[in-house]
């Protein structure tokens, strides 16, 4: 009974906070905006806030535990996800505003900030550095912070989502793809694919992808020489997962020197500079797909030879 009277509880802060929020926020914008959108963000914002609140409130009142498979509740939680993340999108495409694609101002580097604060959150999560993960033997204090940093966390992604209609008209494109996808992790609480380590594989690669169009559109040679070493890194680090010979790692990595090398006189003259993101997202990762494809044939001849018979 006490579970359920602090988490009744802490859904009303959680939703009276994001009202209150978004009112102080947007009541010099309403102007600009219109009376109609301002209504339907609010209404969407409570809405949005409300029903995932409700989903964890069965997830704990019930106590679940991990599995390995998808609940009712987990199907459901997707689904408001989805919903509420597309009809973001809508009103985005309905009101003229779209997703904001510049990366040269200061809203990049708080981003990037962020996702790499996140990231280590994920790590210990994962190798349960400081003793707070969830899914391990801790005690129920441990355990009960870690569910309400999990409540804060959506709290927070939510609000992001719905303020950024009236404050920025629209979210800049790599911060909607990281609260959606936090969101969808989210949304997979208590499963052991909500806390699988290909999660904070994901975030790496995004955040990878983001640090090069931010250096290729705006022509930042020291920003693109550091995103070099972390891809390098990173594709040192997931080394372990793949079993591959040393051969091939050596290779892989004077693969990924000669391509950002060609990339670099490229941007010398200016090829990439103030490209639209649409146009440069796909652009590394389809050349590390290459590289990785590559890199697997040479790794495994078996693969070469079924091909050629």
């Amino acid at each position: 009974m006490l579970l359920k009277n602090k988490l009744s509880l802490l859904g009303i802060v959680i939703s009276v906070s994001s009202l209150i929020i978004y009112l102080l926020l947007h009541v010099l914008a309403l102007k600009d905006m219109g009376l109609l959108l301002f209504i339907f963000g609010a209404v969407a914002l409570v809405s949005h806030q409300t029903t995932i609140w409700w989903i964890f409130y069965r997830f704990a009142v019930t106590r679940q535990r991990m599995k390995n498979r998808l609940q009712f509740m987990h199907q459901v939680a997707l689904g408001v996800t989805f919903g509420f993340t597309f009809l973001y999108i809508g009103v985005n495409v309905l009101w003229g505003m779209g997703l904001y694609e510049k990366t040269d101002d200061w809203q990049t580097l708080l981003i990037v900030l962020l996702m790499a604060v996140y990231i280590l959150y994920q790590e210990n999560n994962t190798h349960n550095l400081i003793s707070l993960n969830l899914h391990k033997k801790v005690n129920q204090s441990k355990k009960a912070m870690n569910q309400y940093i999990g409540f804060a966390l959506n709290w927070l992604m939510i609000n992001i989502l719905w303020n950024s209609i009236g404050l920025s008209k629209g979210l800049p494109v790599f911060a909607f793809i990281y609260v959606f996808l936090i969101l969808v992790q989210n949304s997979l609480n208590y499963t052991t694919l909500g806390q699988s380590r290909y999660w904070n594989f994901t975030y790496e690669v995004v955040l990878l992808i983001h640090l090069y169009c931010v250096a290729i559109q705006n022509g930042w040679m020291a920003l693109f020489a550091v995103t070099v070493v972390l891809s390098i890194v990173l594709f040192l680090r997931q080394w372990r997962w793949l079993n591959y010979k040393r051969r091939s790692k050596i290779i892989g990595v004077c693969m990924i020197v000669l391509a950002n090398s060609i990339l670099v006189f490229m941007m010398r003259d200016g090829l990439f500079f103030q490209e639209s993101l649409s146009y440069l997202i796909p652009f590394p990762f389809i050349l590390y797909l290459i590289i990785l494809a590559i890199v697997y044939i040479i790794n495994e001849p078996s693969f070469y030879k079924r091909l050629t018979n």
